[in-house]
């Protein structure tokens, strides 16, 4: 066997393994859907609710269904779990993205400041009137437009500062990633300024809001949500480019990608979809770190891969971290933000840990 079969069969054994993996994470999926679904305060059996979605999806099959378990599914429970999908992907990707512009295993949306800044920017206008508290656990957002135009122009303002600061003391991902960690913390600072200085219904749809929910979304809200798989398309469009940045900057500047611009492009993306996801759901952490490490593990650094597979993954650990969230303490449902930091907190001082060599030295 000379080198050019064997880099063949090494090839092709790599794209059998990236569909088994792809196929693998579609089933687990498909199951937790139904689980999700069947879980909660009326229960169901897993076989009716896929009945159920079957018959809403295609309906010329003319399935028959109980209509209060069709109401329950398809307008109650199904937009939360369709929700966990799409949000859950889209925070993957835009993980993936950090850590191969910033070459850092530690970067995410959340390391580099621009969660904070979408989340100052949220609640600014939560605050001024588009988010009004009721009950005791849930607030209703009365201007999603305005929620979302402010997170983005926050996060817009953070990637700004970032690529100045960036300027002046030169393009080396480590600058860039204390600089978002800086920035973030001045964000936070004012979010817990707004908080203090807040009226009471405004102060509790603002830190209920901060701990994530996902049970405020509807088939409307989906709708807005969506927007930000636009970001992963992108990043998938621009999968080769973002390869370059693995090999180093000098190597990718070779090649003829512009370096600058692409990283400024990605931070402008990343920061629409950040803004997108926090407006609705408020703040949830460490899916866009964790997904991209167990993807990474699994089918290596080729980017062109790692989006898709990170975001199946992040997807997947979103709607299960949401049907803990809904069960371990039911009838009381907890913040799946609670349960997503559970999870990752251990998992990103393991990060610290195998890396400070690296970047301790």
């Amino acid at each position: 066997m000379n080198i050019k079969e064997y880099g063949t069969i090494q090839a092709d054994g790599e794209i059998v393994k990236y569909k088994i993996t792809i196929f693998s994470f579609l089933i687990l999926l498909i199951f937790l859907i139904g689980i999700s679904i069947s879980i909660g305060s009326v229960k169901m059996d897993i076989i009716d609710v896929y009945k159920i979605i079957i018959a809403k999806s295609f309906p010329f099959l003319n399935i028959n269904n109980n209509e209060v378990l069709e109401y329950i599914v398809w307008n109650l429970r199904m937009p939360r779990v369709l929700g966990a999908i799409i949000i859950g992907a889209i925070l993957a990707s835009s993980g993936v993205v950090c850590q191969s512009i910033l070459r850092n295993p530690l970067a995410s949306p959340f390391t580099i400041g621009l969660s904070s800044a979408a989340a100052f920017g949220a609640s600014i206008a939560i605050i001024l009137g588009a988010g009004i508290a009721y009950g005791s656990y849930t607030f209703l957002i009365t201007n999603e437009i305005f929620i979302i135009t402010n997170a983005f122009i926050l996060c817009l303002i953070c990637s700004i500062v970032i690529s100045i600061i960036a300027r002046i003391k030169g393009t080396n991902p480590t600058v860039i990633v204390l600089t978002g960690i800086a920035i973030g913390y001045f964000f936070s600072a004012f979010t817990s300024i707004l908080q203090y200085t807040s009226q009471a219904e405004a102060l509790k749809a603002v830190i209920v809001w901060l701990l994530g929910d996902l049970g405020l979304l509807n088939w409307e809200k989906l709708i807005w949500i969506s927007s930000g798989l636009i970001g992963i398309i992108i990043f998938i469009h621009m999968g080769w480019r973002l390869n370059a940045f693995n090999m180093g900057e000098e190597i990718a500047s070779s090649l003829g990608i512009n370096i600058k611009k692409i990283r400024a492009i990605c931070i402008i993306v990343i920061g629409f979809m950040i803004a997108v996801t926090i407006s609705f759901v408020g703040v949830i952490g460490f899916i866009c770190l964790v997904s991209p490490h167990i993807a990474r593990i699994i089918i290596g650094n080729d980017n062109r891969k790692l989006i898709i597979t990170s975001s199946l993954i992040g997807s997947n650990l979103l709607l299960l971290s949401d049907t803990i969230a809904r069960t371990i303490f039911s009838p009381l449902i907890l913040p799946v933000g609670a349960i997503t930091s559970l999870i990752g907190g251990p998992f990103f001082v393991y990060l610290l840990i195998k890396s400070r060599r690296m970047y301790w030295s």
